[in-house]
């Protein structure tokens, strides 16, 4: 399916580096400055680093929707309508990926417990980590990546690119920050902005495959 990613362009993707360097910044001064204030001589506590990775998603979400509207236009980046069937395909696909993610592992892979740590959470803890995991997170992300990057890097490299933006999108996350499973979710959420033409389908697989395993870990901790 063909989308008019011919107006997507490599300007939107500056002015968001730029963003998020700057707003990165910001977050890291706020957090030395909140340590400071706790005593904990310039460490920033776990929850301090959740706090600041969800508000520097939201941030990062309103740059990239800002920008789409200034450059782009919805239908460039894949807010699009899509035939419904796709839907269904993202819903079979999270299992996939949850099951490659447990079963497939190599040396210094983080588990996903160690990644959210795991027990049960104060009510204001479980929702901060919901919004950020299972909603801010993945809609940035699928924004970003499958919306705005895959399109610019296809049209440069073909098949090339979009497997340039799937490497992007596990190296972000880390080669030991869910193994198997994030490599799956990547490329399953990349083919499915490809044949679909829109990310909403993608979204929905990220944001259930999140869902998942953050709930999987929350009930086994």
């Amino acid at each position: 399916m063909q989308d008019s990613d011919h107006r997507v362009s490599w300007q939107a993707v500056g002015e968001l580096v730029v963003v998020g360097l700057v707003w990165a910044a910001v977050l890291t001064i706020a957090l030395q400055f909140a340590a400071a204030l706790d005593g904990t001589a310039g460490a920033a506590t776990a929850w301090q680093r959740t706090l600041a990775a969800l508000a520097f998603h939201l941030g990062m979400l309103v740059a990239a929707v800002w920008l789409v509207i200034r450059h782009s236009g919805c239908v460039a980046v894949g807010l699009r309508r899509c035939e419904w069937h796709w839907y269904g395909v993202a819903l079979l696909l999270v299992p996939v990926c949850v099951v490659l993610g447990i079963v497939v592992r190599w040396p210094g892979v983080i588990s996903a417990r160690d990644a959210f740590g795991g027990g049960m959470l104060a009510p204001w803890q479980l929702a901060t980590m919901i919004a950020l995991v299972v909603i801010v997170g993945p809609a940035t992300e699928e924004l970003i990546v499958r919306g705005v990057l895959q399109p610019l890097l296809q049209r440069r490299w073909g098949i090339v690119g979009v497997a340039v933006g799937v490497l992007g999108f596990v190296l972000a996350h880390g080669l030991a920050g869910g193994g198997a499973g994030v490599v799956a979710l990547g490329i399953a959420a990349s083919w499915l902005r490809l044949r679909s033409g829109a990310i909403i389908p993608g979204l929905l697989l990220h944001a259930l495959y999140n869902l998942v395993v953050l709930m999987a870990v929350m009930l086994t901790g």
